[in-house]
């Protein structure tokens, strides 16, 4: 926690008023050296945050220069804050150097560079960094846990994955159902079906239940075309009380679509609306016209493409199949 109570140190926001960028670049130019208040107030100033990308970016690049001048940027908060602003800006080169730069970074410092690497496809950098958290003895989370994971599922490295798995059973977070629901699709993405199952019955039998670990088994069993297996899954999920969601049917209707179950596609998307009340996405719209068209079944495709082109913008796909 941060002296202002914020367990988010660089997200914290202030109403005080505070100096402005302009006034503290003078005042260095003209020989006075920095202290920690001022640049800790230019970033509790909420006008700081709230400029242009562009302006923002070379906000933050004057402002760390200044910082580094003076021997700032080495200060939890101080550093956190722009590794966290360079990061939103995409510039996560600096954003690294700026976690480099922080004698004793926080959980959230990690877990934020971890995310932006994930989510900014730079899979093979983000594991690097759970594996220098881990020479560091730094903390992890289960969110740090499931970023690694997401790395390991998007590289396919297996190896990695199965480790991490060994370090989650040692931390005590293997039955938490994020991070199981990503250990779940870990193991499918490295086309490991198999300790998938496991890693799911091992839950189960815990009696934990959990829509979105099962959502993913049953998912990672569409994918490979295990139909009979996915509406098995479904049923012992409707059987023990749990609501499916709409990643639930757009695997259900994957599968369907896959090994051409017409009638039991059908059954389950009007299950999706009537008896659940969820709303059809473009994925399940787009399931059920590869269906019908599967078999044969092209008025049902014209009838379906029409009414479903009129509440959403379909990408070309869809509407090339319904020509």
């Amino acid at each position: 926690m941060t002296p202002h109570g914020s367990s988010h140190p660089w997200r914290y926001t202030s109403q005080c008023v505070c100096k402005s960028f302009q006034a503290l670049l003078l005042s260095f130019n003209q020989g006075s050296r920095l202290l920690l208040d001022d640049v800790h107030g230019i970033f509790l100033d909420k006008g700081s945050s709230s400029c242009t990308q562009e302006k923002g970016l070379e906000f933050c690049r004057k402002l760390h220069a200044l910082m580094l001048c003076n021997d700032l940027d080495s200060t939890s908060f101080l550093g956190e804050h722009l590794i966290y602003r360079f990061a939103t800006f995409g510039c996560l080169f600096e954003a690294n150097i700026a976690l480099c730069r922080v004698a004793e970074p926080s959980v959230y410092a990690w877990q934020d560079m971890l995310s932006f690497y994930i989510r900014n496809g730079q899979n093979g950098r983000a594991l690097c960094l759970y594996k220098k958290m881990e020479n560091e003895g730094s903390y992890i989370n289960k969110f740090i846990f499931a970023g690694a994971l997401k790395a390991c599922g998007a590289l396919g490295t297996i190896v990695n994955g199965k480790e991490i798995h060994r370090k989650l059973i040692k931390s005590g977070c293997d039955y938490d159902p994020f991070v199981i629901s990503v250990l779940i699709d870990m193991y499918i993405r490295c086309d490991y079906l198999d300790e998938a199952r496991n890693v799911f019955d091992v839950y189960i039998f815990a009696s934990i239940h959990d829509k979105v670990v099962w959502s993913t088994m049953i998912s990672g069993y569409a994918q490979s075309g295990q139909a009979n297996t996915v509406l098995d899954l479904y049923r012992r999920m409707r059987g023990q009380g749990i609501v499916p969601n709409v990643v639930t049917f757009t695997g259900l209707l994957t599968a369907c679509s896959h090994s051409g179950l017409l009638k039991e596609g059908e059954i389950l998307f009007d299950e999706m609306c009537v008896v659940y009340g969820l709303v059809p996405s473009v994925e399940h719209y787009t399931c059920m016209i590869d269906l019908f068209g599967r078999a044969g079944c092209f008025d049902k495709v014209k009838a379906f493409s029409r009414k479903t082109l009129l509440n959403y913008q379909y990408p070309l796909y869809i509407r090339n199949t319904c020509l």
